[in-house]
């Protein structure tokens, strides 16, 4: 492992689908993945940024190879924003970082067809294609079907009532 003295587990700590206003936490292991006794401290996290996040943990003075301290993280965020940033860590060895990714609710669409095509319809014959649309976001959102070609809506007769959203490909 070299020059890394310390090893997170999660790898990194996620704050996903975050609401402003409310309190999370998160819980990680920090483990001495060097081959000595090592020691280390936390700082201060970036300035624009401390005011989001409380650190908390034993502190376990000098840890032999191999054992692990648990550091708890408290995120209470103030703006609707994604957030990428690292709890720098001290080690006798060197500095360390683990990664914490904060991330705003969004919308991640996603249909089971790259691309709709009837082939060739004869005139006055009917063709039926499914398609399903989803999302696996956690923004609920509404979406409009169009042919690329005119612009114009289609599925007007589908079940479901469409919304203006994303165009079709």
């Amino acid at each position: 492992n070299g020059k890394v003295a310390f090893m997170p587990k999660p790898a990194v700590v996620d704050f996903k689908d975050f609401d402003v206003g409310k309190t999370y936490h998160r819980r990680f292991a920090l483990t001495n993945v060097s081959l000595s006794f090592n020691s280390f401290k936390v700082l201060d996290l970036p300035d624009e940024y401390r005011d989001f996040f409380e650190i908390s943990y034993v502190k376990p003075g000098r840890m032999s190879a191999g054992t692990s301290c648990y550091i708890d993280v408290t995120f209470k965020p103030q703006v609707n924003e994604d957030i990428f940033t690292e709890i720098p860590l001290l080690s006798q060895t060197g500095p360390c970082n683990v990664p914490i990714t904060c991330t705003t609710k969004k919308v991640v669409p996603s249909t089971n067809l790259d691309h709709v095509d009837f082939k060739e319809v004869v005139m006055g014959e009917l063709k039926t294609i499914h398609i399903v649309i989803k999302n696996d976001g956690a923004l609920p959102c509404k979406y409009e079907l169009f042919d690329p070609r005119t612009g114009l809506l289609v599925g007007s007769q589908a079940p479901y009532k469409t919304q203006h959203g994303p165009e079709g490909k």
